[in-house]
Formats: C-alpha cells, structure tokens, sequence
C-alpha cells in the first residue's frame, strides 16, 4: 500500500489516492458503495480509465492501510485494477 505523509490543512493526516478500473456497468454501484465508507472523502467518476478516484484520509497511517483496504474489499469484484497514489507535501508524486 502506499500512502502520502503530509498532514493536511484539513487536519485529516495521511491520504491514500485510489484509482480503478471498474468492470463495464458497475462504475455508478461502485461509488454509492464507497460515498459513506469511514475514511473515504470523495469518490469521483473520471473520464475514462481509471473510471474511478476515491480518496481515503486518516490520522495515522496504520488506519489508514486498515480504512483503504476495507473500502477496496467492498467494490473488489466491480474492478478490474486498482492502482494507489503517493501524496508527499500535497502532490501526488507517481503511480504505483
């Protein structure tokens, strides 16, 4: 898993950027499954692959890992692949 470091300005701690690609017809399920999990912040359609962009926050980076894997796990047999995103002093430095 990777994830950012920076303390945001919203106090919220570390982020995890999550970029999926999602099974044909299933991109509206995923996001009203993820839009409420603990931890998820947004949830987006993108214009094309990835289809989907959700944002996880947490104070620490070990709930951070456990709030990431769990929202994933909840869409897992909607997607085709997954990627994470580093966030290092507000920028997302690569993918991964």
């Amino acid at each position: 898993m990777v994830i950012g470091r920076k303390i945001s300005s919203d106090g919220c701690g570390t982020k995890a950027y999550v970029l999926m690609d999602v099974v044909d017809g299933k991109c509206e399920q995923v996001t009203r499954t993820l839009r409420g999990r603990p931890g998820v912040i947004t949830v987006d359609l993108l214009d094309g692959p990835p289809q989907v962009i959700m944002v996880v926050t947490a104070p620490e980076r070990q709930k951070l890992a456990r709030l990431t894997v769990q929202a994933i796990a909840e869409v897992e047999m909607m997607t085709a692949d997954i990627q994470l995103l580093p966030a290092h002093d507000g920028l997302i430095a690569h993918a991964v």
